[in-house]
């Protein structure tokens, strides 16, 4: 499995994970909302991803209206789903474009010397 630096995450939307542009063996971090299900998130970039929650508990008052608590989900995408290791609240207030924007400046070829993108 490829590791980075200790908490160091691939940080990635629903469409990175989607086009399967990104290596299944990375932990990767997804920042977005519940929607319509615990097993259902929705990224920062609108697009929506399955969730394996075998390893984590849904909060009791899982607010799946899309509109709830922003929450950071680390994993590793495989078979169509995130199986997620960790869930952190952010907070409700979390500007989900401004999140986007800065995973695009992340993936961009002129700045991705400057994060850790999984690769060597």
């Amino acid at each position: 499995m490829s590791t980075g630096p200790e908490g160091c995450f691939v940080r990635v939307n629903a469409a990175m994970l989607l086009s399967q542009k990104i290596d299944a063996s990375l932990i990767v971090s997804v920042v977005g909302r519940y929607f319509k299900s615990s097993t259902q998130f929705q990224c920062s970039d609108g697009g929506t991803i399955a969730l394996s929650t075998q390893y984590i508990e849904p909060p009791a008052d899982l607010d799946v209206s899309g509109q709830g608590m922003v929450m950071e989900m680390v994993g590793q995408y495989a078979d169509n789903a995130l199986t997620v290791f960790v869930v952190r609240e952010l907070s409700p207030d979390v500007d989900l474009s401004v999140y986007e924007k800065m995973i695009e400046v992340q993936h961009h070829p002129k700045y991705q010397q400057y994060f850790y993108l999984g690769t060597s």
